[in-house]
């Protein structure tokens, strides 16, 4: 029954939504940390909560109009990587 959870496609697209959102905030905490160095904490007074969950918000919205999520793919076209 556990395997059968994964095997519907709805549930891998929603995986990969979930895994394509947790790399946004992280790209957007390395962006940070790039800009500002070691320093960042000291800048922003350690809260990067807010603004990170603000650059996730805006990025699912963007993924979902660029229909990234319409199908997975076993493998990928060139189509495809011009979409991307």
């Amino acid at each position: 029954m556990f395997l059968a959870f994964y095997r519907h496609p709805l549930n891998r697209n929603v995986i990969a939504a979930l895994h394509d959102l947790l790399m946004a905030g992280l790209s957007f905490l390395i962006a940070v940390w790039l800009r500002l160095g070691a320093g960042m904490f000291d800048y922003i007074s350690g809260n990067l909560v807010t603004p990170t969950v603000i650059f996730m918000a805006i990025a699912m919205p963007v993924f979902v109009m660029n229909r990234l999520y319409r199908g997975l793919w076993r493998f990928a076209s060139v189509q495809d990587l011009i979409v991307l």
